[in-house]
């Protein structure tokens, strides 16, 4: 009979009894179980634990993360000193619970393992992964490829990108001004031709950067390149039947 490997989840009960037990740090329990060094540092200092295989099928959980990294989630590969190997990680942040707990709902439901914490010094809450599968299999992708994965979900893609990058402006008189932001107009072009296959008309202008510091996400910054905004035409009804069908996480983004 032939030796078969463990499991993670075995693995990661052997790394916990190393720990409990003998008192291991990260790099000996890495070299005596032979198991890279970032996956033994997140199981004990960050909270991970062993998740199954993402699933990386056309599903409304994928559609909305999609959407929400092509706004203000991100993916990031990075060589890690302290624990000397890479770190492949999700990430977002932002100020609404709201949408912290939609992205790591739609992260759970396909396979991942997300923590949320809330950065008190800069009063944003952050969603964070860690999953080398996921990181090297969307930084793969071109628009186009995310373009046909999202088609059979795509009000779940819309409502990952506007609870990003979209805004909801509620006049005294009852109009309703809808619009996304991005700077990169391409994606842009994508959310617009999504909206126009839903009967939407819209149109993208240029926005030139802000000249004075402002704040982003609770975060002085100054815009340095310009940024483009696609707008809802129809006004209120176009607002209304729009915002209905895609139903965003976010109160104050909604109706």
């Amino acid at each position: 009979m032939g030796f078969k490997e463990p499991s993670r989840m075995q693995l990661y009960r052997m790394v916990m009894h190393l720990r409990k037990t003998k008192g291991y740090g990260w790099r000996k329990i890495s070299k005596i179980l032979q198991i890279p060094p970032a996956t033994v540092g997140s199981w004990l200092y960050r909270g991970c634990k062993p998740w199954r295989e993402p699933k990386l099928f056309p599903s409304k959980a994928l559609s909305y993360i999609l959407g929400v990294l092509l706004g203000d989630g991100c993916v990031t590969v990075f060589w890690n000193k302290s624990i000397k190997c890479f770190n492949h990680r999700i990430v977002l942040n932002t100020i609404d619970k709201e949408f912290a707990d939609a992205f790591s709902k739609a992260l759970r439901k396909i396979g991942l393992n997300p923590r949320i914490d809330y950065i008190k010094r800069e009063s944003h809450w952050m969603v964070s992964c860690e999953n080398k599968k996921f990181a090297t299999w969307y930084k793969s992708l071109k628009l186009d490829d995310i373009q046909k994965i999202v088609k059979p979900h795509t009000p779940d893609f819309v409502r990952g990108f506007y609870d990003s990058e979209g805004s909801c402006v509620k006049h005294y008189d009852g109009y309703i001004y809808v619009g996304m932001y991005n700077s990169n107009r391409k994606i842009l072009e994508a959310v617009q031709m999504f909206l126009t296959n839903f009967g939407f008309k819209t149109k993208i202008t240029k926005r030139p950067p802000l000249k004075l510091p402002h704040k982003i996400k609770g975060r002085l910054v100054k815009t340095v390149k310009d940024s483009f905004v696609l707008s809802l035409l129809g006004g209120r009804p176009s607002a209304i039947r729009l915002l209905t069908r895609i139903k965003p996480s976010i109160q104050r983004k909604a109706l």
